[in-house]
């Protein structure tokens, strides 16, 4: 029987997981399809678990990697700790507790972000001498990329337009309070297919060739952020890398024969 594999997200007109999945089960020789479930509401899960009784595993993108949770029903360790998902593992056929009343399954929780924000930082930025980074966004990609540079003991600063912590900036004080990071990363959706002429609320006449820019969109391959960074000498990271990462990592917890 072949198996179903999703994206459940909205909107998913940017995405690329699905032909990534279908072509990785083209070559592989694989019994499965991957589909897009584009979700108006995170409530319609129910109903989507309801009617693809052959759904084994899906990938959460925004807006519902944390408004997901209360619908799981556990959290791996990386999941609990940024309070975020992005990948479901969906067991089906248990006598467990922890079964999920809608399908009698199983759904577990992880985040694979973090593996995948973390290689593409390793293969990207390394063990260069990065002393302070810029987060655009407060979203559930922020919390993935903040583990990573917590976990590598580099300080960062979260630009935020309802900033309300200690190390978060509103957009328009970012220049003002005299901060020296090296890298800014856009954790937010802003420039993503297929809104592409618009960039994040950041004054980008700053940065300069003592910057790089890493832009975790994928689609289009330069956002309008990156073009205008490259223009001005800054190195310039898309988000391909990452999401390769993440989703490879999401097919081996899959295909895994436990849930942790």
């Amino acid at each position: 029987m072949s198996k179903l594999y999703a994206l459940i997200g909205y909107p998913l007109e940017h995405s690329l997981s699905e032909r990534f999945f279908n072509d990785k089960f083209q070559v592989e020789k694989i019994n499965a399809k991957y589909l897009n479930f584009p979700l108006k509401r995170i409530s319609e899960l129910k109903k989507l678990l309801k009617n693809n009784p052959d759904l084994y595993g899906f990938n959460v993108t925004m807006p519902y990697k944390q408004t997901i949770i209360p619908y799981l029903s556990s959290l791996d360790v990386y999941s609990q700790a940024v309070r975020a998902v992005n990948t479901v593992k969906v067991i089906k056929n248990s006598n467990s507790t922890l079964v999920n009343e809608t399908n009698h399954s199983i759904l577990i929780g992880y985040n694979t972000d973090i593996y995948g924000f973390e290689q593409l930082w390793n293969k990207n930025i390394g063990e260069t001498c990065v002393k302070s980074v810029l987060i655009l966004g407060n979203g559930g990609a922020t919390k993935a990329v903040s583990y990573v540079l917590s976990k590598k003991n580099i300080k960062f600063f979260i630009a935020s337009r309802t900033p309300n912590a200690d190390n978060q900036i509103h957009y328009n004080d970012i220049w003002k309070k005299n901060i020296d990071f090296q890298v800014i990363i856009n954790a937010t959706p802003v420039g993503m297919y297929p809104l592409l002429n618009i960039i994040p609320p950041i004054d980008t006449s700053q940065i300069s060739s003592s910057h790089t820019v890493i832009d975790l969109i994928y689609n289009p391959k330069q956002t309008l952020l990156l073009k205008i960074a490259d223009k001005q000498g800054a190195k310039i990271i898309n988000g391909y890398d990452m999401l390769i990462f993440q989703a490879l990592k999401a097919w081996d917890i899959w295909t895994e024969n436990h849930c942790f």
